[in-house]
């Protein structure tokens, strides 16, 4: 989001780790929303290991993508398993990150998780996609995208606890948020 920042030491502690860690599929790292009244962190959830690889294949994938949240913002990626697995951005006005995020998940075989504050999440502009939202609910179209593509890679059964998870909270988020637009 243009209206974010990284902190000044982000990029070098992010390349350490990439070369440390011998080039792990997807990084993902803390970050910190800015609101109004002050600051927030956001982790991941307890079931990852920090400051090291974690492989996906060792993991309970019932509650894989809950991990972590569908922003883009705090996650490294892989250029060549975006294009190979033929993932994209989609073309919606919000929640376009989640099946970019969650696809991407989806082909990974591992993963690290860097327990340090590297991004900070600016809610506090008026102007910011989060402060409004339209009467239409992207998250639809976009897990719906996201269950077609696993469908046709033929892992849907393989993540569907968590996709089902996913889902239902992007449908609470999403339905909170339109409401507060209205």
């Amino acid at each position: 989001d243009s209206d974010d920042f990284i902190a000044p030491e982000s990029i070098e502690i992010c390349l350490n780790k990439i070369k440390k860690y011998f080039y792990p599929d997807l990084i993902i790292f803390a970050y910190k929303t800015i609101t109004g009244q002050g600051y927030e962190r956001h982790t991941i959830h307890s079931q990852a290991d920090t400051n090291e690889v974690v492989e996906i294949k060792n993991l309970h994938l019932e509650n894989y993508y809950q991990l972590t949240s569908p922003e883009v913002w705090n996650k490294l990626f892989k250029s060549e398993l975006i294009h190979e697995n033929r993932i994209h951005f989609q073309s919606i006005k919000s929640s376009n990150d989640i099946f970019l995020t969650r696809a991407y998940m989806s082909t990974t075989k591992n993963y690290l998780f860097i327990d340090e504050l590297l991004y900070f999440h600016d809610r506090t502009i008026a102007n910011s996609i989060g402060t409004y939202r339209g009467l239409y609910l992207n998250t639809i179209h976009a897990n719906q995208e996201l269950k077609e593509y696993l469908i046709r890679n033929n892992i849907y059964k393989e993540f569907k606890k968590t996709f089902l998870k996913s889902y239902k909270s992007n449908l609470k988020h999403e339905l909170k948020n339109t409401r507060k637009a209205t």
